[in-house]
């Protein structure tokens, strides 16, 4: 609902009261008399009416924006915030004291939200030992080796007659003569 002035206000409430508190009849003739306003429709009307019987000194409602950005623990916080961007409101919580949640809407009113960036600019360390390790399994994948019509010599009297163990003994065999 549009935030109206308090001008508007008492001529929509007069224009209700011209028209018998009819709310639609009265959206109709405001639009009339003020062309060049801001026109509640018939709901508005009804919460504007209620809005100005609970609070007789109407009074604009702040929207998300900063009481006091003087306060010392504000600043602080986005301090915090700006030398360290990973910073979590928990250890905002720990190191000012300041409530995790009253952090975490000082974070907000001023666009700014709480989560972790991953930076992937280069390769580490375990990213070489995978790539090389999908290279290495090359060789074992394959047509032959996961058909039904495998090379593979099945002993009757063994245990292990499962066709992954077989795999496994194939692809350590290859393994170990292309090594010598």
């Amino acid at each position: 609902m549009a935030n109206y002035n308090p001008n508007e206000v008492v001529d929509i409430l007069i224009t209700l009261d011209e028209c018998g508190r009819n709310y639609r009849l009265t959206a109709r003739t405001y639009v009339e008399r003020f062309p060049n306003r801001r026109h509640p429709n018939a709901r508005q009307v009804i919460n504007i009416k209620r809005r100005s019987r609970n609070n007789p000194l109407h009074q604009q409602r702040q929207r998300n924006r900063l009481q006091n950005n003087n306060d010392p623990r504000l600043l602080a916080v986005l301090a915090m915030v700006h030398l360290n961007p990973h910073i979590s409101t928990r250890q905002i919580q720990r190191e000012l004291g300041v409530p995790r949640s009253t952090a975490h809407r000082w974070l907000q009113s001023v666009n700014y939200h709480p989560y972790h960036i991953t930076l992937v600019q280069e390769l580490s360390e375990s990213d070489y030992v995978l790539r090389s390790y999908t290279n290495t399994n090359r060789p074992y994948s394959g047509p032959k080796k996961w058909s039904r019509n495998a090379p593979h010599v099945l002993v009757v009297g063994s245990v292990m007659l499962t066709r992954a163990f077989f795999m496994l003994i194939s692809g350590m065999k290859n393994a170990r003569m292309q090594c010598l």
